[in-house]
């Protein structure tokens, strides 16, 4: 969708710092132990390979009881941006 809409696009490009954007899962060792931790994977991702990601997700949650994964199985890069029911979704996961 944002690839086709001209002038999101160039709002995205501009004013979001994708780079900035990227979390390690050794990064999650130094939150407080009362943290939860929210991980939603797009399985048909076509920037990363989802399934490995999953695999990760699943190892770090193997060792940590504060993991929840969202996995939205036919779900392409950015599948939750233009779908208020994954806001509820992720919402729901972070509030529990």
């Amino acid at each position: 969708m944002v690839q086709s809409e001209l002038w999101i696009e160039h709002f995205l490009r501009r004013n979001f710092s994708w780079y900035n954007s990227e979390l390690w899962l050794d990064d999650l060792d130094n939150l407080h132990p009362d943290s939860k931790v929210v991980i939603a994977i797009a399985e048909k991702d076509e920037i990363l390979s989802a399934s490995k990601v999953l695999a990760e997700a699943k190892r770090y949650q193997e060792k940590n009881n504060n993991v929840e994964i969202i996995n939205w199985t036919n779900a392409g890069h950015a599948y939750a941006v233009p779908r208020p029911w994954t806001w509820k979704q992720l919402q729901t996961a972070i509030e529990s």
